[in-house]
């Protein structure tokens, strides 16, 4: 019903800020002062954060079936992880920026990961950690706090392997700023999360006409218009950030089914195989299939990448247009290809067959067998049980040899 859009940025190094035209992103509402939080939005989900994991936030909840594991491919792709643990996000450090009750926080948490939840309601920090108290197997895995984000990226800057920010900046002051301090939380090479309500005509109808007053699955008043962000928009704050774009991804809430599901328009599937991700993974497909020999040509006629030989880490990962090979790994790939080498070396090339080739073999075969001479006829054996009922009919009664030649033509007249 509603329609969203995810967006995945990678963080560069170098950052800058480039100005953004602010007028698509005014509001009537009050903002803080030397802050991008908007008061008035704030209060409309303090006033029911006890209702945070009840039916007027369903909407969200249910749309975790598919941001969780978008979110969880995301930041394992980033990190080229290909081993699977039972806790797949074990080991990293990720921020939920407008976190509400934990709704999104307590699954990632959930994955392994160590997740901070960062909201300036206090009320919506009161209810995530009532909530994650009654689960002490994650309670120790989530930090919240209650901040502003101009506050708390001043300390912890760089510190997060994923920024995660869904159905948040809608709601916000200032767009352009709040991207830049979400931008600021991530690592370098760190990976950042948007999901939003596109600002079309399908969304206004569906999103606040017929969400908010005539199915009333979302409160009255909880979005408005003006304030929706495109993702061309959100695109171009990121790339003045010099982030990289990876993945855009739109999806649909269906009120029949109440189930989120993802588009798949031909737009989005031309966005798809023209993106970033969709490289990474063909060349990951193909590269499997490669041998040792190919991969070692490939590598030496690269030049070696200086940030990886010096940090042991790239941000580009194997798409780096440098070799990330070491001496090691090159000498290793050496002896593999001569020993893939002296393993080819003398083995015929084997052929399909064909359909003559096919039928002489098939022919020796049988004339094989009919040279062995003919075997014993099988004797059949009727079973003891049945020889002692009397008056059985002709058809049951076993036969003399003698007798095979000489079968009486009235033989049906004896029937018992």
């Amino acid at each position: 019903m509603a329609t969203r859009f995810w967006s995945i940025t990678s963080r560069l190094k170098n950052f800058w800020w480039q100005p953004f035209s602010a007028k698509n992103f005014s509001s009537a509402s009050k903002a803080l002062e030397g802050s991008t939080v908007d008061s008035e939005e704030v209060s409309k989900f303090t006033q029911k954060a006890n209702e945070w994991w009840s039916n007027p936030y369903r909407l969200l909840y249910t749309m975790n079936t598919l941001r969780v594991p978008f979110i969880r491919d995301g930041i394992l792709y980033a990190s080229e992880v290909t081993i699977k643990k039972p806790l797949p996000l074990e080991g990293y450090k990720i921020i939920d920026v407008g976190c509400g009750g934990g709704l999104l926080a307590e699954p990632l948490a959930r994955l392994g990961a160590q997740v901070t939840g960062l909201d300036p309601g206090l009320e919506n920090i009161e209810a995530a950690k009532e909530h994650a108290s009654q689960d002490e197997e994650i309670n120790n895995r989530l930090n919240y706090v209650c901040d502003t984000i101009e506050n708390f990226v001043t300390v912890s800057p760089g510190t997060f392997d994923a920024v995660v920010c869904s159905e948040v900046i809608e709601h916000v002051a200032d767009v352009p700023i709040f991207v830049n301090n979400c931008v600021e939380l991530a690592k370098e090479g760190g990976s950042l999360f948007f999901t939003t309500i596109n600002r079309t005509t399908v969304s206004y109808f569906a999103a606040i006409l017929a969400a908010e007053y005539v199915l009333n699955i979302v409160p009255r008043g909880t979005h408005n218009w003006n304030k929706f962000v495109q993702p061309s928009e959100l695109s171009e704050m990121l790339k003045g950030l010099n982030c990289r774009i990876v993945s855009i991804e739109g999806m649909l809430y269906n009120p029949l089914t109440r189930t989120w599901n993802w588009c798949n328009g031909a737009e989005n599937r031309k966005k798809h195989l023209a993106s970033v991700h969709h490289q990474k993974l063909r060349k990951a497909h193909y590269d499997m299939f490669k041998d040792a020999a190919t991969i070692l040509e490939e590598a030496k006629s690269k030049k070696p990448c200086r940030k990886f030989n010096t940090t042991g880490h790239c941000e580009f990962g194997s798409n780096c247009k440098y070799s990330h090979l070491t001496a090691d790994d090159i000498l290793n790939l050496m002896e593999q290809a001569n020993q893939e080498k002296l393993g080819t070396k003398g083995k015929k090339p084997r052929t399909d067959p064909d359909i003559d080739s096919w039928v002489q073999t098939k022919s020796l075969k049988v004339a094989q067998s009919s040279n062995k001479g003919p075997s014993d006829p099988v004797k059949p054996v009727l079973p003891p049980i049945i020889s002692n009922i009397p008056s059985l009919p002709p058809s049951l009664i076993p036969c003399k040899p003698s007798e095979l030649l000489n079968i009486k033509k009235d033989a049906g007249n004896h029937w018992g």
